[in-house]
């Protein structure tokens, strides 16, 4: 069975469902065993209380496990929560971790603000460094390594496998969020990442209008840590709600996938064709640094990337930015509309690696007809430059 039919056929069954095509919303705190023996055993059973989930979420588990060829997973309330808790089960105190620079930004918050008070050090490597260069920086006591490829604003391209192999072979941990691909693009453990994670909010629902994240485990003895950990905090997984709402976004996502490619692929050539666009970073355009790596591991492409243009004042960029027809200003993505934002990477980011003064705008590529998106873009560009 090939991955889309896969995705909308497994883990449904209609006879069971009375009829119905989707499987239905469970709502439980309290899970009842009819019998004192299956109470005693209640342990083995993969629900015993509401925090750990009903039917409801377990077929979205089960799918997101499969595609990304994980042992199994978990859900949590987002992609941020995927990311803490990874971090949180991997890490102790007195241990050392390293991050990539360009990483999602409330990332770097937390190891900031939560990791250093807990006497867990990190340090921020360039993001475009290759294994040797990042085994320069591994310590004694480094036990985590947090991969994003293609990362965040910027969209440097990692070596995932490279560096996986370099530091599994250390005992080093390897996490790896793995947005940007929609655990669908790219598998990181089949490249030898220990958990790989993302969040469910972007492309799975893909319609903005829940928040989700998933935590995938390789192997069960890092399934059984995350679970000890996620459980520990008393997170749970999500509402019913909004595990049907990622489930029913799951079955269509290849789909949406193929639109939100070509019309990334199509702005982003549009783009670069442009007198006015000084770069534009998107990896799966031959001029991309990490082109290559791209198209080793990757079998396809999103529709998040960046483009720069000359640096004006701010009243310029507004009038670019408020008069568009098609596109909204938001702090997500995935969803089936178009969203431009202003990106600042250098007033965050520990090294040199972002050294321009450019106008710097990330474009998530909706569903929209692209003519439609190219016309609204366009002259946008005019008004930033009359």
């Amino acid at each position: 069975m090939r991955p889309e039919t896969a995705l909308i056929h497994r883990y449904r069954n209609s006879r069971e469902q009375h009829g119905a095509v989707n499987p239905p919303i469970v709502h439980a705190s309290t899970i009842l065993f009819p019998t004192l023996a299956e109470l005693d055993s209640a342990h083995q059973a993969r629900s015993s209380y509401g925090l750990h989930g009903t039917v409801t979420h377990f077929g979205l588990i089960d799918n997101l496990s499969e595609m990304e060829g994980a042992f199994g997973g978990h859900l949590v309330p987002s992609g941020l929560a995927a990311i803490t808790i990874s971090l949180m089960t991997f890490l102790k105190a007195g241990d050392h971790l390293l991050v990539p620079d360009n990483c999602y930004q409330p990332t770097r918050r937390f190891a900031d603000n939560v990791l250093a008070g807990l006497d867990i050090s990190t340090t921020y490597y360039v993001p475009s460094a290759s294994a040797e260069e990042i085994a320069e920086l591994l310590r004694s006591e480094t036990s985590v390594i947090l991969l994003e490829s293609p990362g965040s604003d910027t969209f440097e391209m990692q070596d995932i496998p490279a560096i996986a192999l370099m530091v599994n072979q250390r005992g080093i941990k390897t996490i790896m969020d793995n947005t940007w691909a929609a655990g669908y693009f790219f598998k990181p453990l089949e490249h030898g990442v220990d958990i790989s994670i993302q969040a469910v909010t972007k492309y799975v629902a893909g319609h903005s209008d829940c928040l989700l994240g998933f935590i995938a485990a390789r192997t069960e003895e890092d399934w059984k840590r995350v679970d000890n950990t996620h459980y520990a905090f008393g997170t749970g997984h999500c509402s019913a709600e909004i595990a049907y709402l990622a489930a029913r976004g799951l079955r269509s996502m290849p789909a949406r996938l193929r639109v939100h490619q070509s019309n990334a692929l199509t702005m982003a050539e549009w783009l670069e064709s442009r007198p006015e666009v000084l770069a534009v970073h998107f990896p799966a355009l031959p001029s991309h640094s990490g082109y290559q790596l791209w198209k080793r591991d990757y079998t396809g492409a999103t529709s998040l990337f960046a483009f720069e243009i000359p640096k004006r004042n701010r009243s310029k960029l507004a009038l670019m930015l408020d008069r568009l027809k098609y596109y909204g200003m938001g702090y997500s993505w995935g969803g089936y509309e178009s969203l431009l934002i202003p990106k600042r990477p250098q007033i965050t980011r520990s090294h040199a690696g972002w050294p321009n003064n450019h106008q710097l705008l990330r474009i998530h590529v909706g569903l929209e007809h692209i003519d439609d998106l190219i016309d609204d873009l366009d002259a946008g560009l005019k008004r930033y430059l009359s």
